[in-house]
């Protein structure tokens, strides 16, 4: 998984066949390079369950890469977590070698990179790169929303730390709010003065609320994300959001706090 243990960070879910395995490494560290984050079984953790962690990424990942080929259209794993791909919208399949996807998937187009390099400047790459990003565009539903309109089903309203005095007293308030869409929790945060929203992105599991920042002008995800915890009682989520500059300087954590509704 994450560092934080938040399967909403992921950005491309990869599924592939074992033997194929130095292919997909390639095809990983194009899209790495594209600052996306990518979840393929090596990104595991010691003693994490297996079918469980991969599931879970694969209902919270913005796009799921099917990397299709003489053997992944053999595997029944590889046909079942393209088939979840493609009932989600997510799915973005590729062929890695010059094979016909399994039936079911022989109407959707895809990506031939049976002849790539590993160049990320290669036409077939950059296909790809387009594919996925249309993956994870920002949803229509939030390009509709009005800055102060609740959202239609809010399950969980909130407020985050816009600004602090040197003593940690809160002196801007800027808020949150989230709504259930399936298997995750999509969201928007204002600031205190408004001028600025951003759409928000997670999940909900093991009294766990973890979410990730989306620019909505870039479309591009925040090096970061927040991880709440359910308090004792029940009542609400509070905890911090971490993140980094694109520099790479660690930004100043920034206190959340969420009611459940």
């Amino acid at each position: 998984m994450d560092d934080f243990g938040c399967a909403a960070m992921i950005d491309v879910f990869v599924s592939y066949s074992q033997t194929d395995r130095d292919r997909i490494a390639l095809l990983v560290e194009g899209l790495e390079r594209r600052n996306w984050s990518v979840y393929w079984d090596s990104a595991l953790t010691a003693g994490e369950r297996f079918r469980e962690s991969l599931e879970d990424a694969l209902n919270q990942a913005r796009s799921v890469v099917v990397g299709w080929s003489s053997s992944s259209i053999s595997s029944s794993f590889v046909r079942d977590e393209a088939d979840i791909g493609r009932k989600r919208g997510v799915l973005v399949p590729v062929l890695i070698e010059a094979v016909e996807p399994p039936i079911g998937f022989r109407e959707l187009h895809w990506v031939d990179l049976t002849g790539w390099n590993g160049q990320s400047d290669q036409a077939a790459f950059s296909s790809l790169v387009k594919a996925i990003e249309a993956k994870l565009r920002v949803p229509s539903w939030f390009e509709g929303l009005e800055t102060g309109v609740d959202l239609d089903r809010t399950v969980f309203r909130g407020e985050y730390e816009d600004h602090v005095d040197p003593r940690g007293e809160w002196l801007g308030v800027g808020r949150l709010e989230f709504r259930q869409d399936g298997s995750r929790i999509v969201g928007k945060a204002w600031s205190e003065d408004e001028q600025r929203t951003w759409l928000l992105e997670g999940a909900v599991s093991n009294r766990r609320l973890c979410y990730v920042y989306i620019d909505a002008e870039t479309n591009r995800r925040s090096v970061g994300a927040a991880v709440l915890e359910l308090n004792d009682s029940g009542e609400f989520f509070e905890g911090l959001w971490i993140g980094w500059s694109p520099e790479g300087t660690r930004l100043e954590p920034q206190r959340i706090r969420l009611i459940k509704e």
